[in-house]
């Protein structure tokens, strides 16, 4: 019960943490308004790109306020004392979920579950590896720490480029990951900066 209840701790601190980056992509979508208002009619191709990128923008505050709002679902208010309850209580697109789905260690929402008698225990492990595999780093080794010390990033740093989607996909799912692997929030923080302009250095 005590895991659960420090469960549920970590959780609503990573959920005001998620709220306020998208709090911060709000901010960042206002400004990037703003800058095609700015924009001269002479510059179509440039307000086309802006429009888009506010578009990406938007979806991927949609999408970050859409997975908060899942896992706090997830979380009872207060504790039962039968915690998986309250997994039974979550429905996603295709109906309620079932004890047996549970029970045999369900995927979903990129999070593997398992029970055991006393706790249940969350886990994001495949989800990590499906990222590794979208992205070819199977078989990269690991690194001591996320950022090298000292790094700095710019927007001006290397070539841009020439579709930032995977690129934008790949940050997405490393958000993701921040909520059971804080370690990694710093490092990803870093990326977000360049979601608008990625360039191959980022």
């Amino acid at each position: 019960m005590e895991k659960l209840k420090s469960g549920i701790s970590r959780h609503a601190y990573y959920q005001q943490w998620a709220e306020r980056r998208a709090d911060k992509l709000d901010r960042k979508n206002f400004i990037l308004r703003w800058e095609i208002g700015a924009l001269k009619a002479d510059h179509k191709d440039e307000v086309e790109q802006l429009q888009q990128e506010n578009q990406q923008l938007r979806d991927q505050v949609d999408d970050l306020r859409e997975h908060i709002d899942q896992l706090a679902e997830m979380i009872p208010d207060e504790p039962k004392e039968n915690p998986e309850e309250d997994l039974m209580e979550y429905q996603d697109d295709e109906g309620e979920l079932t004890e047996g789905s549970i029970i045999d260690g369900e995927y979903f929402l990129g999070l593997q579950i398992a029970r055991f008698p006393e706790e249940i225990s969350l886990s994001q492990t495949k989800y990590i590896y499906d990222i590794l595999a979208d992205t070819g780093l199977q078989t990269a080794k690991s690194a001591t720490s996320h950022l090298p010390q000292g790094v700095k990033f710019s927007r001006d740093a290397g070539s841009p480029l020439s579709d930032p989607e995977p690129y934008r996909h790949l940050v997405g799912g490393l958000l993701y990951i921040g909520f059971t692997r804080p370690d990694i929030a710093h490092g990803v923080q870093q990326l977000t900066q360049f979601l608008q302009h990625p360039c191959d250095t980022h």
